[in-house]
């Protein structure tokens, strides 16, 4: 009988694999650690609900990274068995999360009323009942088979001829619901991409607000003129604690952030420095809600060496291997999923405002902002 060998790439190449996965895993553990301490360290991220369905897109990038990080074990160890679960766990609950993500957005801004407190926990307690049950089970099932072993280099799940038990579960158990989640997300970004780049006139007619053309029409008639502040009104501020608007006037960013903004369960208390918020988040490039949009793309660029990689080794009936640039390209781009996540979800202007601020505080003394902060929040009390 014939034994497929579970290891063509020569040992230099294998460590080479092994280097990559844990340069790239490092950057994405910092970046996952960095938004899981955020959420710890600042009561107003904890009774955010955007940012705690963040929090567990960390969770799973830091899950993978530590899979990651046990190199190339040898096969039958425990450590190849551990490597192999842990990174197929981590994965999943990383991009399941980025799932939720779109659906509570496309969720929101579909509605044609803003969602209560008992909606967003309902819809809270529900993603969790459906995502850990089938992450374990996914995560599960190539034990049943032994399949879990040693795969050119890395452990994860292996091929080995003539049981087709190995190939079935990479597409069952990993490549289906990676492109489900890819095509899902697409689908609703796309179905609400207007309403993400929406002007101010859609936000006008969400946020009740009256059009200035009929409201300038009696004075016109009447000879009066209205300044532009008064033909606007007063500019209203969204809660800093939402990191979906974070730097985003609803006027100015459409339905999306007015639907959104309704997740915030903090309370504005002080206009003067949300305003400072929004000055340097437009200084910054936009919040987070103008840059997730683009999710998709990301999360297809990360995974689509991985699945080169997959149809090649299916398309080699003797070595069942990929060229090992593609298979570099593929452990490399992977591994940084957990950096873009980070990027897209966690450096925002209000969070590194935040960091900024507790930094000086604790580092420089607190500085004249942490003191004039510290006023202005007794001043409120």
């Amino acid at each position: 009988v014939k034994v497929h060998s579970s290891m063509v790439y020569t040992d230099g190449e294998v460590r080479t694999l092994g280097i990559l996965n844990v340069i790239a895993s490092t950057f994405s553990f910092l970046g996952a650690t960095f938004i899981i301490t955020n959420y710890f360290a600042f009561a107003e991220f904890k009774s955010n609900f955007a940012f705690k369905l963040i929090l567990f897109v960390a969770i799973g990038d830091v899950i993978n990274s530590l899979g990651n990080f046990m190199f190339t074990p040898e096969e039958g160890e425990v450590l190849c068995y551990l490597q192999a679960f842990l990174t197929q766990f981590g994965d999943i609950v990383s991009f399941a999360w980025v799932t939720a993500i779109a659906w509570v957005i496309y969720t929101v801004i579909r509605a044609e009323t803003p969602p209560t407190r008992n909606d967003v926990e309902k819809w809270y307690r529900r993603i969790h009942y459906i995502i850990w049950p089938t992450t374990f089970v996914l995560s599960i099932l190539p034990f049943f088979t032994s399949s879990y072993g040693r795969d050119n280099g890395l452990c994860w799940i292996k091929y080995v001829p003539p049981s087709p038990w190995g190939e079935v579960w990479r597409w069952l158990c990993f490549y289906i619901p990676l492109w489900g989640s890819i095509c899902f997300v697409g689908f609703c970004y796309w179905r609400v991409w207007g309403q993400l780049t929406a002007p101010e006139a859609p936000a006008r007619r969400n946020s009740g607000a009256t059009d200035p053309a009929k409201d300038s029409a009696p004075d016109a008639a009447a000879g009066k003129t209205k300044s532009v502040d008064e033909e606007q009104g007063p500019n209203p501020h969204p809660s800093s604690s939402d990191v979906f608007i974070d730097g985003h006037n609803p006027q100015n960013s459409g339905t999306a952030d007015l639907a959104i903004q309704q997740m915030s369960t903090m309370d504005v208390t002080d206009t003067q420095k949300q305003a400072s918020v929004e000055d340097n988040a437009a200084k910054s490039g936009g919040g987070t809600l103008q840059r997730i949009k683009f999710y998709p793309f990301v999360l297809f660029g990360c995974y689509l060496f991985a699945t080169i990689r997959r149809i090649a080794e299916w398309a080699d009936p003797v070595e069942h291997t990929a060229p090992f640039a593609i298979a570099a390209l593929q452990v490399f781009t992977s591994a940084l999923l957990g950096t873009c996540n980070a990027i897209l979800y966690g450096f925002t202007p209000v969070v590194r405002k935040k960091d900024s601020e507790w930094f000086r505080a604790k580092c420089c003394g607190g500085g004249d902002d942490a003191a004039e902060d510290a006023q202005q929040n007794a001043e409120v009390r």
